[in-house]
């Protein structure tokens, strides 16, 4: 497969003092032949953000070049991992030392002869979206997942999606790249071939979408909206109050020629499912990252947390039951239908059972002198066929108790586990407001340590000038003396 592209990036500085997103290629230098892209948003209020994201778009953008001469042949995620094993290699090298490390996000696209692979660490996004004639034609076709905690919250059932635009911990991520990390994240890769003249990729940091939704997205990119360069000026200009850094790269995809080349890919592909709709993503263990955002211009009303729906019951865990059920059925039946045939055969046909002698018609007769013990053992038979079949049912039952309750401790523990990461973030914002209040009395407390100070030192100096004012006639009056 073989792609005719044009692209083009955004790189405004929005409401900030310092741009702290970076790009790969460099903006201002993209051209209609590059097949590789890298985007990464240096985390606000961290020392060096900006010093971040260029180390990782530029050790990635320079790694893949070098490893991948032929930008249109194959590409693989062993050579991904070993390009973002070098950013990581890069990143520790700027390492300074200091307690509050810097870090950035990671977005990644590439095009190559099996379709494109995309990647990406933090809450930066890449977007695939199938031009229509208007926008409700438009199809997002892939959207990547944000690894941040409300998201995670959203997944649990402790957010909603309206709450989380909102909440208070839309800025703290879960997965970012870092200096001399004890466990680097790993990257959430996906992959297709899906590919059609048309369609547009969009790789955008948070900033972009401060105030943009899907259904604005969706009319950006359809056709009534103009060419590529149309698109990008629209971009600009619904995104020019935005408070935050805001960056993007949009790619078009001219014409397709040829079928995608099978790649061996080492990682599955993940399900095609927008953010904040129950995508799978692993939970990483690094912990979050707070990202300080500017304050928007208008306070969005807050929402009372809503309760939770009860999570539903796995199916799987009952259809293995049903399967268990069905299994001791058919055992029980198949050995009741054989206990029985041998009984008949023993009765009917054969050698007579003990005790019995065969009439003519070769009906049975019992002899003189037969025993309880000597007859049929059909009752028998029957009596362990039903004892088997309750015993099996009484497993399965007891199976079955035994998932659910294993279910819902799984879940409770999800749960937990997100009330306490919020319990943590609440807890430290808490301590950061008591520390700021400290030093606000503190510095009260010397302006007027200050104040007091000044007010003695001027008393002194009253009293000083006072006494010599006082000295000064007994001067006058000598001198008269002297005279005389």
């Amino acid at each position: 497969m073989k792609l005719k592209l044009q692209a083009c990036n955004i790189w405004e500085l929005g409401q900030r003092a310092r741009q702290e997103d970076s790009i790969f290629p460099p903006y201002g230098k993209i051209t209609a032949e590059d097949r590789l892209f890298v985007l990464c948003d240096g985390m606000g209020g961290h020392d060096a953000g900006d010093i971040a994201s260029s180390t990782v778009a530029e050790a990635m953008g320079h790694a893949i070049l070098a490893h991948v001469p032929n930008a249109e042949g194959p590409f693989t995620d062993d050579q991904f991992r070993e390009a973002l094993s070098e950013a990581f290699d890069a990143l520790d090298s700027k390492d300074n030392g200091a307690a509050k490390k810097m870090g950035t996000t990671m977005t990644f696209l590439k095009f190559h002869s099996g379709g494109c692979t995309i990647a990406h660490i933090g809450d930066s996004r890449v977007y695939h979206i199938r031009s229509g004639a208007t926008a409700a034609e438009t199809r997002i076709l892939f959207q990547t997942t944000d690894h941040s905690l409300v998201n995670d919250l959203v997944r649990v059932g402790e957010l909603t999606p309206e709450e989380a635009k909102t909440s208070p911990h839309k800025n703290v991520i879960t997965r970012a790249m870092q200096p001399n990390m004890e466990r680097r994240p790993k990257a959430d890769i996906y992959h297709t071939s899906d590919l059609a003249a048309g369609d547009y990729f969009l790789m955008c940091s948070d900033g972009i979408l401060e105030q943009m939704e899907d259904e604005n997205l969706q009319y950006i990119f359809s056709e009534k909206t103009g060419n590529l360069a149309q698109k990008a000026d629209m971009l600009i200009r619904v995104t020019e109050q935005n408070h935050d850094n805001h960056t993007a790269v949009l790619v078009r995809i001219d014409e397709v020629i040829g079928t995608p080349e099978v790649l061996e890919l080492s990682a599955p592909q993940p399900e095609r499912i927008a953010v904040m709709y129950g995508s799978p993503s692993p939970r990483p263990a690094a912990r979050p990252t707070v990202r300080p955002k500017a304050a928007p211009t208008k306070a969005a009303p807050t929402k009372q947390p809503t309760k939770p729906a009860k999570p539903q019951s796995n199916p799987m865990i009952w259809l293995l039951i049903l399967l268990m059920a069905l299994l001791c059925g058919g055992g029980g039946f198949y050995l009741y239908t054989r206990l029985s045939k041998s009984d008949i055969k023993k009765e009917f046909t054969g050698s007579p059972s003990r005790g019995q002698s065969k009439s003519a018609k070769g009906t049975p007769k019992a002899m003189e002198g037969t025993t309880e013990e000597e007859k049929p053992a059909m009752p028998d038979a029957q009596q362990m066929v039903e004892q088997a079949v309750t015993n099996a049912s009484e497993a399965a039952s007891k199976a079955a108790s035994e998932a659910e309750q294993a279910v819902q401790n799984a879940e409770q523990a999800v749960q937990q586990a997100a009330q306490n990461a919020e319990q943590a973030v609440q807890n430290a914002e808490q301590a950061a407001q008591n520390a700021a209040q400290q030093a606000e009395q503190a510095a009260k407390q010397a302006e007027q340590q200050a104040k007091e100070t000044t007010n003695k030192l001027k008393q002194k100096q009253e009293a000083a000038a006072a006494a010599l004012a006082a000295d000064e006639p007994d001067d006058e009056d000598d001198e008269k003396e002297e005279e005389e």
